[in-house]
């Protein structure tokens, strides 16, 4: 049972998404509006507090500032903001000095950054900056999902967390996700917080697995705990990282440049423990759980993958291009095989509830499109028309999309069950055509198996049971006044076993009922992918258990098949008793003649 902490902890996680949704959106305006460029590139030289420039772009403020491939700049002499900002981010438009050595000399040089957008490297990489917010938006967008359909499980709230987390930490970190606000401070505060947070949520995944192949062995606590471990030694470099940089008592950048093994192995080390434990937990889960755990595994080892290499790739300084489009290609890669998985293999029972959604909003984004293209189409058209004819014209555009509206809900509803949905329409639609051929059916014991097979092959349930009324108004082994079978008696609605004191063993019952008498009960299990029974599953379920009941009730099973075994038992009594004085008379005549 669900705890009282656990249905606190639901309206706090939907809360952090919301809030990581908005800063991700804030984060995206800040990189349009409010992060600057230079135009330079730096690499830590082999002095402490020493940056030396390692390229230009052509036409920057850099290079009209006059600045050269070589030039050092002293950290030590920047203000801890200038600091801060000079490894994090300039904010666009604002004045920078900076302290130069060339050649011997010291000079200060002054040189305003220019916007983001107008930078070489957003230029060539803007596609998947874009790409990496819509994936960042896409991966929150499920976990709030999740939180919503299951927010009582403890393991869709861990799937929660390590979806939405991550986001949070890069939305607001410095030169992560060209976060900048107007206190530096602010910034450098931020900047030790993402790090935890993004430490932690890759922990998390081994978290995640422990709620998997229990009993939890020795050896997998270890490993968890060895994770925890050294996520806290990565949080830990991260918060002196940034107090480094604000009171310049230690200069990180360098040292990792000098030590380039010891920054990779601890990056290395941070990822692959919580995938180790996932793989420990995945060897040792049940095969229902098995595949759930494995799609989960699967889709996050992309992005940990990915962060890795981009991690390699900028500390040895080669292919740091090719690392920073693979993470962020990783990041709407990781929501795909999440979405994939929870709508059609099922991970977690939210896809009837998805039906409805992705249809208004495909709905939706159709009809702002289609408006907006024919707008831009006939535009050029209407450019040297009058007021009143673009007027007009607007009003019949939206008159002819309203209208549409219907028609194109239908299609894309036939198109979103056809890609997400088949298989679970298909399994319905069989389950509903034997409880119609049921009733057709001219032997007893072929219903019952019938009716088992299709429940097996269209479900997923681990097991099907039958439960028959009997010729005494028993039901087998369970007695008639068993708290469940009183519960489907009087309901007539199926029951969750779990929720009553009973003698059945599975996950719901289904009634037989037939002419307000109760012929028996079809009993399923759990699923193999220990999901719930969606609403739409159910009903099929319940259809074939009247149509079954209808057949059995037509073919005289149970209690009525004993009614003309009785009267027959009767006839002959009767018979017998009607004969009686007879064989009396007939017996006493023998008994004199002996005499």
């Amino acid at each position: 049972m669900p705890t009282p902490a656990n249905n606190r902890r639901q309206p706090l996680l939907l809360t952090l998404c919301v809030v990581t949704a908005v800063l991700i959106f804030v984060a995206f305006w800040m990189a349009l509006n409010a992060y600057g460029d230079t135009g330079l590139h730096w690499e830590p030289s082999t002095t402490p507090y020493i940056e030396r420039v390692a390229g230009i772009d052509p036409g920057s403020p850099g290079e009209s500032a006059g600045l050269r491939v070589g030039d050092l700049l002293d950290t030590q002499a920047l203000t801890p903001a200038q600091r801060l900002r000079f490894f994090g981010g300039e904010p666009a438009h604002v004045p920078v000095t900076l302290y130069i050595l060339r050649h011997g000399s010291r000079r200060s040089v002054t040189l305003t950054p220019q916007s983001e957008t107008k930078s070489a490297f957003w230029q060539a990489d803007g596609w998947d900056q874009v790409l990496s917010i819509f994936g960042e938006l896409w991966q929150v967008c499920v976990a709030g999902l999740l939180l919503w359909r299951r927010p009582k499980s403890v393991e869709v709230q861990l799937l929660a967390a390590i979806l939405f987390l991550p986001q949070l930490g890069v939305a607001i970190a410095p030169g992560v996700n060209n976060w900048i606000t107007p206190w530096a401070g602010l910034d450098a505060v931020l900047y030790g917080a993402s790090n935890v947070l993004v430490s932690g949520s890759v922990v998390l995944l081994a978290t995640y697995a422990l709620q998997f192949g229990r009993p939890i062995s020795r050896g997998r606590r270890i490993a968890t705990a060895t994770a925890y471990a050294f996520a806290g030694l990565t949080a830990l470099v991260g918060t002196i990282a940034a107090s480094g940089l604000w009171f310049g008592f230690v200069d990180f950048p360098t040292w990792f440049f000098n030590q380039p093994i010891s920054s990779v192995a601890l990056a290395f080390v941070d990822t692959a423990l919580p995938l180790a434990c996932a793989l420990l937990a995945l060897r040792s889960a049940q095969s229902g759980e098995r595949a759930r755990l494995a799609w989960v595994v699967g889709s996050f080892s992309i992005n940990y993958i990915c962060s890795f290499v981009y991690t390699l790739t900028s500390t040895i300084g080669v292919w740091a291009h090719v690392g920073v489009i693979c993470v962020d290609v990783s990041t709407i890669l990781t929501p795909i095989g999440l979405t994939y998985a929870i709508l059609s293999r099922r991970i977690v029972d939210v896809g009837f509830a998805l039906n409805r959604a992705a249809v208004f909003t495909m709905v939706s984004l159709l009809v702002v499109g289609a408006f907006s293209l024919v707008e831009w189409a006939i535009g050029g058209w209407l450019q040297s028309a009058s007021n009143t004819t673009n007027q007009l014209v607007a009003a019949g555009l939206a008159m002819a999309l309203g209208l549409s509206i219907h028609t194109i809900q239908l299609r894309v509803d036939r198109l979103v069950d056809s890609v997400f949905f088949r298989k679970r329409h298909e399994d319905e639609s069989a389950l509903r055509r034997f409880a119609h051929e049921a009733a057709y059916t001219t032997d007893p014991s072929v219903v019952v198996q019938r009716a088992q097979s299709e429940v097996l092959a269209h479900t997923d349930c681990t097991f099907c049971d039958v439960v028959l009324e009997d010729e005494f108004g028993g039901y087998g082994a369970v007695d008639a006044n068993d708290r469940a079978l009183v519960t489907l008696r009087a309901t007539g609605g199926p029951v969750n076993l779990h929720d009553v004191a009973t003698a059945l063993r599975g996950e719901r019952a289904y009634p037989m009922l037939v002419r307000g008498r109760l012929l028996g009960a079809i009993v399923v299990g759990p699923k193999r992918s220990g999901e719930s029974y969606a609403p739409d599953e159910s009903a099929a379920i319940a259809e074939v258990a009247h149509g079954v009941g209808v057949a059995l009730d037509l073919l005289g099973t149970g209690r009525d098949a004993a009614i003309p075994r009785l009267i027959d038992a009767i006839t002959a009594l009767e018979r017998s008793v009607n004969e009686l004085p007879d064989a009396l008379v007939a017996r006493l005549e023998q008994l004199r003649q002996v005499r």
